[in-house]
């Protein structure tokens, strides 16, 4: 991973996750029914978040474009689809 990307990750975590993870984790549990499916929803939401963040457009955007990612992010796993579970750390992978 280049000092770019992983400075890019780590202000992310900071700013992003930091600041929405708490806000969205109880709707998360209650959407999804159990507090492990909720976490990776968690994560996958986060993880999405980050690979597609031009297209939110505008930060003033973030908190109802993130909800909705969350929103299908429990909703793919409660309709049993296969979610694969990411993390942050998964994006220095997929951003190559």
């Amino acid at each position: 991973m280049n000092e770019d990307r992983a400075s890019a990750i780590a202000r992310y975590r900071r700013e992003i996750v930091g600041r929405y993870r708490a806000a969205y984790q109880s709707y998360a549990t209650k959407l999804c029914g159990d507090p492990s499916r909720a976490e990776l929803a968690m994560r996958g939401a986060f993880a999405q978040a980050f690979k597609s963040l031009q297209a939110c457009g505008s930060p003033d955007r973030f908190a109802t474009w993130f909800f909705e990612i969350l929103t299908q992010q429990c909703e793919g796993g409660a309709e049993g689809r296969s979610t694969r579970a990411l993390h942050i750390d998964d994006l220095a992978h997929d951003l190559s």
